[in-house]
C-alpha cells in the first residue's frame, strides 16, 4: 500500500475461511477461521488488542464507508464500490460518516469515539467526510452488543486512506 491513497478492504469470511480482499484483489493467504464471534465480543474500528489503551494495534489515518454484514459479500475478485456502501441483505452496520455525524445507519448500534478520534473534511472517499485516527490511542466501537457473527459467514468492508 501506499501512503496517501485510498483503498478499499474487505475481509471476508466464508465457509469457515477467511479472506483478504485490497480494491478487490483476494490476498493470497487465508486464514481457516474456527472462531466464535459471539455477541460478548466487543466490536471496534481502527484499535484492536487485549486492552486497547495499553497493548494495541491503532490505524493511523482516514477510515470512510464502513459496512458489517452477516454473509460472505465477495467470493471472488471484484470492482471495489464506486458509491457510497448500501444497506444491502443482512447488514448489521454501516457508517457513513455523512451530515457531520458518526451513526450506525441500520440504527441498531450505538457508536462512541475514543481519544481524539473525530470526523475530518481534509479527506473523503465519498460524501463529505471520514473518521480520522492519531495511529496511537483513537478507535470508534459499538456501545452495547456486537453484532455477533457467531462461527457464520460474515464480511467488514471499508475505505482506508
Amino acid at each position: 500500500m501506499v501512503t496517501g491513497q485510498w483503498y478499499h478492504i474487505a475481509v471476508v469470511r466464508s465457509s469457515g475461511v477467511t479472506r483478504l480482499y485490497v480494491n478487490g484483489v483476494a490476498n493470497a493467504t487465508t486464514y481457516t477461521d474456527t472462531n466464535d464471534y459471539g455477541v460478548s465480543s466487543q466490536f471496534t474500528i481502527g484499535g484492536a488488542g487485549d486492552s486497547l489503551g495499553a497493548a494495541g494495534t491503532f490505524t493511523n489515518g482516514h477510515i470512510s464507508d464502513v459496512r458489517v454484514t452477516k454473509s460472505a459479500v465477495y467470493s471472488s475478485a471484484f470492482t471495489p464500490p464506486t458509491s457510497p456502501l448500501s444497506l444491502i441483505n443482512n447488514t448489521t452496520m454501516l457508517l457513513s460518516f455523512t451530515n457531520a455525524k458518526i451513526i450506525d445507519q441500520t440504527s441498531s448500534m450505538n457508536i462512541s469515539t475514543f481519544s481524539g478520534a473525530k470526523l475530518s473534511t481534509s479527506q473523503e472517499q465519498f460524501g463529505t467526510s471520514s473518521i480520522l485516527l492519531n495511529g496511537t490511542t483513537d478507535y470508534i466501537s459499538q456501545v452495547g452488543q456486537s453484532p455477533g457473527f457467531g462461527k457464520g459467514d460474515f464480511t467488514i468492508e471499508c475505505w482506508i486512506f
